[in-house]
Protein backbone atom coordinates (compact mmCIF):
# COMPACT_ATOMS: atom_id res chain seq x y z
CA UNK A 1 0.00 0.00 0.00
CA UNK A 2 0.90 3.68 0.08
CA UNK A 3 1.39 6.07 2.98
CA UNK A 4 -1.56 8.26 3.93
CA UNK A 5 -1.51 11.09 6.46
CA UNK A 6 -3.89 13.57 8.04
CA UNK A 7 -3.27 17.07 6.74
CA UNK A 8 -4.12 19.91 9.10
CA UNK A 9 -4.12 22.42 6.25
CA UNK A 10 -6.28 20.28 3.97
CA UNK A 11 -8.33 19.08 6.97
CA UNK A 12 -8.57 15.56 5.59
CA UNK A 13 -6.68 12.31 5.14
CA UNK A 14 -4.59 12.46 1.99
CA UNK A 15 -2.34 10.14 0.04
CA UNK A 16 1.24 11.35 0.10
CA UNK A 17 2.13 12.47 -3.42
CA UNK A 18 -1.43 12.47 -4.73
CA UNK A 19 -0.72 15.71 -6.60
CA UNK A 20 3.05 15.67 -7.11
CA UNK A 21 3.36 11.95 -7.86
CA UNK A 22 5.99 11.56 -5.12
CA UNK A 23 4.16 8.70 -3.41
CA UNK A 24 5.53 6.54 -0.60
CA UNK A 25 5.20 2.77 -1.07
CA UNK A 26 5.11 1.13 2.36
CA UNK A 27 7.82 -1.47 2.93
CA UNK A 28 7.49 -2.05 6.68
CA UNK A 29 5.45 -0.71 9.60
CA UNK A 30 6.74 -0.52 13.19
CA UNK A 31 4.75 0.22 16.36
CA UNK A 32 6.28 1.81 19.47
CA UNK A 33 6.11 0.39 23.01
CA UNK A 34 3.20 2.63 24.06
CA UNK A 35 1.14 1.79 20.99
CA UNK A 36 0.71 5.47 20.16
CA UNK A 37 3.28 5.97 17.40
CA UNK A 38 4.01 4.14 14.18
CA UNK A 39 7.13 4.25 12.05
CA UNK A 40 6.84 3.66 8.33
CA UNK A 41 9.72 2.35 6.25
CA UNK A 42 8.91 3.44 2.73
CA UNK A 43 10.20 3.52 -0.80
CA UNK A 44 10.12 7.18 -1.83
CA UNK A 45 8.95 7.47 -5.42
CA UNK A 46 10.28 10.46 -7.32
CA UNK A 47 13.14 10.95 -4.88
CA UNK A 48 11.37 13.84 -3.15
CA UNK A 49 9.54 13.57 0.18
CA UNK A 50 9.35 17.20 1.30
CA UNK A 51 7.00 19.79 -0.18
CA UNK A 52 10.02 22.11 -0.52
CA UNK A 53 11.55 19.80 -3.11
CA UNK A 54 14.15 18.33 -0.74
CA UNK A 55 14.73 14.57 -0.50
CA UNK A 56 13.70 14.58 3.17
CA UNK A 57 11.79 17.01 5.34
CA UNK A 58 14.67 16.87 7.84
CA UNK A 59 17.36 18.58 5.76
CA UNK A 60 18.10 21.51 8.12
CA UNK A 61 20.37 20.87 11.09
CA UNK A 62 20.38 23.14 14.16
CA UNK A 63 23.74 23.51 15.89
CA UNK A 64 24.41 24.25 19.55
CA UNK A 65 24.95 27.95 18.90
CA UNK A 66 21.57 28.26 17.20
CA UNK A 67 23.00 28.22 13.70
CA UNK A 68 21.50 26.27 10.82
CA UNK A 69 23.17 24.12 8.21
CA UNK A 70 21.87 22.37 5.13
CA UNK A 71 22.31 18.61 5.22
CA UNK A 72 21.92 18.35 1.45
CA UNK A 73 25.30 20.03 1.04
CA UNK A 74 23.93 22.70 -1.26
CA UNK A 75 25.01 26.32 -1.12
CA UNK A 76 22.70 29.07 0.11
CA UNK A 77 21.22 29.74 -3.32
CA UNK A 78 20.41 26.08 -3.87
CA UNK A 79 19.04 25.82 -0.33
CA UNK A 80 16.60 28.65 -0.99
CA UNK A 81 15.57 26.96 -4.23
CA UNK A 82 15.12 23.65 -2.39
CA UNK A 83 12.81 25.35 0.08
CA UNK A 84 10.53 26.49 -2.74
CA UNK A 85 7.29 24.44 -2.76
CA UNK A 86 6.58 22.26 -5.78
CA UNK A 87 2.79 22.50 -5.55
CA UNK A 88 0.54 24.50 -7.84
CA UNK A 89 0.73 28.27 -7.57
CA UNK A 90 -2.32 28.54 -5.28
CA UNK A 91 -0.84 26.06 -2.80
CA UNK A 92 2.55 27.73 -3.10
CA UNK A 93 1.15 31.16 -2.30
CA UNK A 94 -0.97 29.77 0.55
CA UNK A 95 2.04 28.06 2.14
CA UNK A 96 4.01 31.30 1.83
CA UNK A 97 1.18 33.18 3.57
CA UNK A 98 1.12 30.63 6.41
CA UNK A 99 4.90 30.95 6.75
CA UNK A 100 4.66 34.75 6.95
CA UNK A 101 1.84 34.45 9.47
CA UNK A 102 3.89 32.24 11.79
CA UNK A 103 7.44 33.44 11.29
CA UNK A 104 7.73 36.83 9.61
CA UNK A 105 8.31 40.23 11.22
CA UNK A 106 5.33 42.60 10.81
CA UNK A 107 7.84 45.43 10.39
CA UNK A 108 9.23 43.91 7.20
CA UNK A 109 6.45 41.62 5.93
CA UNK A 110 3.23 42.96 4.42
CA UNK A 111 1.37 39.70 5.12
CA UNK A 112 2.58 39.53 8.72
CA UNK A 113 1.50 43.15 9.22
CA UNK A 114 -2.01 42.28 8.01
CA UNK A 115 -2.27 39.44 10.51
CA UNK A 116 -1.01 41.72 13.28
CA UNK A 117 -3.68 44.31 12.44
CA UNK A 118 -6.34 41.61 12.66
CA UNK A 119 -9.42 40.39 10.85
CA UNK A 120 -10.97 43.78 10.14
CA UNK A 121 -7.86 44.96 8.29
CA UNK A 122 -7.71 41.77 6.24
CA UNK A 123 -11.39 41.85 5.31
CA UNK A 124 -11.13 45.54 4.46
CA UNK A 125 -8.40 44.69 1.95
CA UNK A 126 -10.55 41.92 0.44
CA UNK A 127 -13.37 44.41 -0.02
CA UNK A 128 -11.06 47.03 -1.52
CA UNK A 129 -9.56 44.57 -3.99
CA UNK A 130 -13.02 43.32 -5.01
CA UNK A 131 -14.06 46.91 -5.70
CA UNK A 132 -10.89 47.57 -7.71
CA UNK A 133 -11.58 44.49 -9.83
CA UNK A 134 -15.10 45.74 -10.54
CA UNK A 135 -13.72 49.15 -11.51
CA UNK A 136 -11.07 47.58 -13.75
CA UNK A 137 -13.75 45.59 -15.58
CA UNK A 138 -15.94 48.67 -16.02
CA UNK A 139 -12.97 50.74 -17.22
CA UNK A 140 -12.07 48.04 -19.75
CA UNK A 141 -15.64 48.04 -21.09
CA UNK A 142 -15.60 51.83 -21.38
CA UNK A 143 -12.31 51.75 -23.27
CA UNK A 144 -13.69 49.14 -25.68
CA UNK A 145 -16.76 51.27 -26.34
CA UNK A 146 -14.62 54.36 -26.93
CA UNK A 147 -12.40 52.46 -29.35
CA UNK A 148 -15.42 51.07 -31.22
CA UNK A 149 -16.95 54.53 -31.56
CA UNK A 150 -13.67 55.98 -32.78
CA UNK A 151 -13.22 53.21 -35.37
CA UNK A 152 -16.81 53.58 -36.52
CA UNK A 153 -16.33 57.31 -37.06
CA UNK A 154 -13.06 56.73 -38.89
CA UNK A 155 -14.59 54.15 -41.21
CA UNK A 156 -17.49 56.50 -41.97
CA UNK A 157 -15.17 59.20 -43.29
CA UNK A 158 -16.26 61.78 -40.71
CA UNK A 159 -13.07 63.84 -40.74
CA UNK A 160 -14.06 66.58 -38.34
CA UNK A 161 -15.74 64.10 -36.04
CA UNK A 162 -12.71 61.87 -36.27
CA UNK A 163 -10.49 64.69 -35.09
CA UNK A 164 -12.66 65.26 -32.05
CA UNK A 165 -12.87 61.55 -31.34
CA UNK A 166 -9.11 61.26 -31.74
CA UNK A 167 -8.47 64.14 -29.37
CA UNK A 168 -10.85 62.71 -26.79
CA UNK A 169 -9.41 59.24 -27.14
CA UNK A 170 -5.87 60.60 -26.74
CA UNK A 171 -6.95 62.57 -23.68
CA UNK A 172 -8.55 59.52 -22.10
CA UNK A 173 -5.52 57.39 -22.90
CA UNK A 174 -3.19 59.98 -21.38
CA UNK A 175 -5.34 60.26 -18.27
CA UNK A 176 -5.39 56.48 -17.83
CA UNK A 177 -1.64 56.29 -18.39
CA UNK A 178 -1.06 59.03 -15.82
CA UNK A 179 -3.30 57.22 -13.35
CA UNK A 180 -1.44 53.97 -13.85
CA UNK A 181 1.96 55.65 -13.57
CA UNK A 182 0.96 57.35 -10.33
CA UNK A 183 0.25 54.02 -8.66
CA UNK A 184 3.05 52.50 -6.62
CA UNK A 185 4.77 49.51 -8.16
CA UNK A 186 5.72 46.53 -6.05
CA UNK A 187 9.33 45.36 -5.93
CA UNK A 188 8.62 42.37 -8.17
CA UNK A 189 5.56 43.30 -10.22
CA UNK A 190 4.97 46.18 -12.62
CA UNK A 191 1.58 47.76 -13.00
CA UNK A 192 -0.31 46.68 -16.15
CA UNK A 193 -0.50 48.89 -19.22
CA UNK A 194 -3.70 47.66 -20.91
CA UNK A 195 -7.28 47.34 -19.64
CA UNK A 196 -7.11 43.54 -19.87
CA UNK A 197 -3.85 43.47 -17.91
CA UNK A 198 -5.48 45.72 -15.32
CA UNK A 199 -8.29 43.19 -14.87
CA UNK A 200 -5.78 40.37 -14.47
CA UNK A 201 -3.71 42.41 -12.01
CA UNK A 202 -6.69 43.29 -9.82
CA UNK A 203 -8.05 39.73 -9.97
CA UNK A 204 -4.67 38.47 -8.74
CA UNK A 205 -4.79 40.97 -5.87
CA UNK A 206 -8.27 39.76 -4.93
CA UNK A 207 -7.21 36.11 -5.04
CA UNK A 208 -4.17 36.83 -2.90
CA UNK A 209 -6.05 38.68 -0.18
CA UNK A 210 -8.80 36.05 -0.25
CA UNK A 211 -6.09 33.47 0.51
CA UNK A 212 -4.95 35.64 3.42
CA UNK A 213 -8.53 35.60 4.75
CA UNK A 214 -8.67 31.82 4.35
CA UNK A 215 -5.36 31.46 6.20
CA UNK A 216 -6.72 33.61 9.02
CA UNK A 217 -9.48 31.06 9.56
CA UNK A 218 -7.34 28.00 8.88
CA UNK A 219 -9.17 27.08 5.68
CA UNK A 220 -6.97 25.44 3.04
CA UNK A 221 -7.76 26.40 -0.58
CA UNK A 222 -8.23 22.70 -1.34
CA UNK A 223 -11.52 22.91 0.55
CA UNK A 224 -12.64 25.71 -1.77
CA UNK A 225 -11.57 23.61 -4.75
CA UNK A 226 -13.58 20.69 -3.36
CA UNK A 227 -16.64 22.92 -3.04
CA UNK A 228 -16.25 24.10 -6.63
CA UNK A 229 -15.92 20.47 -7.72
CA UNK A 230 -19.11 19.64 -5.82
CA UNK A 231 -20.97 22.40 -7.62
CA UNK A 232 -19.64 21.45 -11.04
CA UNK A 233 -22.47 20.14 -13.19
CA UNK A 234 -25.16 21.68 -10.98
CA UNK A 235 -27.30 24.54 -12.20
CA UNK A 236 -27.23 27.71 -10.15
CA UNK A 237 -30.78 27.07 -8.94
CA UNK A 238 -29.95 23.51 -7.89
CA UNK A 239 -26.89 24.71 -6.01
CA UNK A 240 -28.86 27.35 -4.10
CA UNK A 241 -31.57 24.82 -3.24
CA UNK A 242 -28.92 22.46 -1.85
CA UNK A 243 -28.11 25.06 0.84
CA UNK A 244 -31.65 25.10 2.22
CA UNK A 245 -32.79 22.98 5.08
Amino acid sequence: GFAHYFSRTKNRIWKKGEESGNTQAIDEIFLDCDNDTILLKVVQNGGVACHTGAKSCFFRKISGDGGESNLTGADEQNLNQAKKPIYGIIDEVYHAIIDRKLNADPQTSYVASLFKKGENAILKKVGEEATELVMACKDASARKNETAQFNSAANGGQISSNLTQNENFAKISNENAAKQNSQTETSQNQKPKTPTEEIIYEAADLCFHSLVALALHGVHPDRVKAELARRFGLSGIEEKNSRKG
